[in-house]
């Protein structure tokens, strides 16, 4: 949805000016969005979310990283983690 999209706009835009490794970035990101520190293999897969986002450019140019950013920030936002308390 637009809405989804645009918070996900703005989490990214706030990890990138906040943080300056991948792995801060990474951290930033699950405390604003799931209000914990990520576990290791919560880091591990965001990495390797990064990672694959950005080689995937498959011919077209490489992605932005506000894109990049925003792309984990959906799947952080549209999470059970963040849908569902328990």
């Amino acid at each position: 949805s637009k809405f989804v999209h645009d918070q996900a706009n703005a989490l990214a835009q706030r990890v990138l000016l906040s943080a300056k490794t991948t792995e801060q970035r990474v951290q930033l990101a699950f405390e604003i969005g799931h209000g914990r520190q990520p576990s290791k293999s919560d880091v591990k897969a965001a990495v390797e979310f990064i990672t694959t986002y950005n080689e995937q450019s498959s011919g077209q140019p490489p992605a932005s990283q506000q894109e990049v950013w925003s792309g984990l920030a959906r799947v952080i936002l549209t999470s059970n983690s963040f849908l569902f308390v328990d």
